[in-house]
């Protein structure tokens, strides 16, 4: 039988091996791919060339290099990144669990404390990047993984570098990231984390309990 990933895996460096797809989105294809240098699973994930023209390759591996850089449990890391024969590609752990929008798509309302749960941690995960001059600028349930009863935020470097391929910036102000979740009938909680840059150094207005503002309010 013919390896459909023959030509990606002859690509790649030698320490990884494309095991089968995952999945795909509108800016990069997800592969389930063994690392044998360290003997685990990771998720590897390659941009759609015509996301690879637009970013060009120094401005994509600058970015990623700014996301690896994010350590917090709600964060999920960036283990490598790379040129693979014109595809770019970058590597993340592979998570047991599922995104929150497939949950969203088998329990559309869920209930108040997991909803208050996940935009706690969310909110944690995005006030920390945002500390360290980095937002993410794609917040949605597809870039939300629920593993081991928590949230982890997925796909910094990516969304951060195409929205950067707009322009010849790293940072642009009145930006800011916001989750919304349906949690009941009448209900819905929102979290907004914004900020305000000047040169990298941020004024991150973020409010609730001192911290994050978690609002419940009526749907319209």
């Amino acid at each position: 039988m013919t390896d459909p990933f023959a030509e990606l895996n002859a690509a790649l460096p030698d320490h990884y091996v494309i095991d089968r797809e995952l999945g795909r989105g509108g800016m990069a294809l997800v592969y389930l791919a063994r690392d044998t240098r360290h003997e685990r699973f990771v998720a590897l994930k390659t941009l759609r060339p015509e996301i690879a023209i637009a970013l060009g390759r120094e401005r994509f591996l600058r970015e990623i290099k700014l996301a690896a850089r994010l350590q917090h449990p709600n964060i999920l890391p960036v283990y490598d990144s790379g040129d693979a024969g014109g595809t770019l590609y970058y590597v993340m752990p592979y998570v047991e669990g599922e995104s929150l929008r497939d949950r969203l798509d088998r329990e559309p309302q869920l209930p108040v404390d997991d909803a208050l749960q996940i935009a706690r941690e969310v909110a944690e995960a995005l006030s920390y990047a945002h500390e360290h001059d980095v937002v993410h600028r794609d917040i949605k349930p597809e870039n939300i993984m629920l593993s081991g009863g928590h949230a982890i935020v997925a796909d910094f470097g990516i969304a951060r570098a195409v929205s950067a391929a707009g322009g010849d910036k790293l940072t642009q102000t009145g930006q800011h990231d916001v989750l919304r979740l349906d949690v009941a009938k009448d209900d819905v909680v929102f979290v907004r984390v914004r900020e305000r840059f000047s040169h990298f150094a941020g004024d991150l207005e973020c409010v609730v309990d001192g911290q994050l503002r978690l609002a419940v309010e009526p749907v319209a």
